[in-house]
C-alpha cells in the first residue's frame, strides 16, 4: 500500500525548490521538509481512509497497527468529508480489541475453584500468575503489532526530500534558496546528514544550515536584547517572531501539531 501511496506523490527539485523559497505569506513552519511532509501526508491518509473501505488487505493492516499513532491520528480531524471514513476505521479497531480481550483475558477452566484455597503460598503464587495472564492478555490485545503506517510514509517521504536536497545542494540556484531561508529544523538536518554518502555533500550541507541557524541566532539574541527593561522602548523588527520559529527548528515536526 504505501509502494502506491508514494506514486501519487512524486517528489520534484522543484516542489522542493518552491518550499524552500517560502512565498509569501509564509507558513506557520520554517522548516520545507516539515511543511512538504505535512502535506504529503494529508493527501495519504485521505487515500488511506479510502482505501480502508474499499482493500482488505488495509484494513488488515490498520487493525493489526491499531490505527494510527497519537501524533498522526490527530491530523484525521484537519481533512473536511473524513468523519464516516474515521468512524469505520476505530469501530473496526475497536472490535477486534475487544474480542481479543476477550479471548486473551478469558478465566481458565477450574480458576472459580481455586478461589476457595487457604491463604497459602501457592495460593498466592497462583493469584500472582492470574494477574500477570490477564495483564499480558490486555497487552496482546491493545499494544500494536506493527508501527504505524503514517509513520511509515512520513519516514519515506522525508528521505526522498532529504536525498533530492543532497543531490542538488551543490546548485546555485539552490544553495542561494537555502541560504535565505530558515534551513532545516534541527532532526532532519540529523536526518540529511545520516542519508549524505560523500564528504563534500555534508560540508555543503553543514556550511549551508550553520548559516541558517547563526542567523535564527543572531535574531534570537536581539530579541532577547530588545525585551531588557533598558531597551523596552526600541522598536521591534524581523526578530519579533525568532522565538517561535527557533521552537519549530529545535524540535522537528512542527508541521504535525
Amino acid at each position: 500500500m504505501l509502494k502506491w501511496a508514494m506514486a501519487t506523490h512524486p517528489m520534484s527539485y522543484h516542489e522542493l525548490r518552491a518550499a524552500i523559497a517560502r512565498p509569501e505569506p509564509p507558513e506557520p513552519v520554517a522548516c520545507p521538509v516539515c511543511r512538504l511532509a505535512r502535506r504529503a501526508l494529508l493527501l495519504w491518509i485521505e487515500d488511506l481512509v479510502y482505501s480502508f473501505g474499499v482493500d482488505p488487505q488495509v484494513r488488515r493492516e490498520v487493525r493489526v497497527a491499531r490505527g494510527l499513532c497519537s501524533r498522526h491520528a490527530h491530523l484525521l480531524t484537519e481533512i473536511r468529508g473524513m468523519a464516516l471514513g474515521v468512524s469505520l476505521i476505530h469501530l473496526d479497531v475497536i472490535d477486534t480489541v475487544c474480542e481479543d480481550l476477550e479471548n486473551r483475558t478469558a478465566a481458565p477452566p477450574g480458576s472459580a475453584a481455586s478461589a476457595d484455597l487457604a491463604d497459602g503460598l501457592m495460593a498466592r503464587l497462583r493469584r500472582g500468575a492470574a494477574v500477570a495472564r490477564l495483564r499480558e492478555g490486555i497487552r496482546s490485545a491493545v499494544a500494536p503489532a506493527r508501527s504505524c503506517l503514517a509513520c511509515e510514509h512520513q519516514r519515506e517521504v522525508e528521505e526522498l526530500y532529504l536525498t533530492t536536497l543532497l543531490r542538488h545542494i551543490g546548485d546555485a540556484e539552490l544553495a542561494a534558496a537555502f541560504a535565505a531561508s530558515p534551513g532545516l529544523c534541527l532532526p532532519h538536518f540529523n536526518q540529511a546528514a545520516a542519508l549524505a554518502s560523500d564528504a563534500p555533500t555534508l560540508r555543503l550541507l553543514i556550511d549551508a544550515e550553520r548559516h541558517c541557524l547563526l542567523r535564527l541566532r543572531d535574531e534570537l539574541a536581539e530579541f532577547a536584547r530588545k525585551n531588557d527593561h533598558r531597551n523596552l522602548g526600541e522598536r521591534v523588527g524581523p526578530e519579533a517572531d525568532a522565538w517561535i520559529r527557533s521552537i519549530d527548528h529545535v524540535t522537528a515536526m512542527g508541521s504535525l501539531r
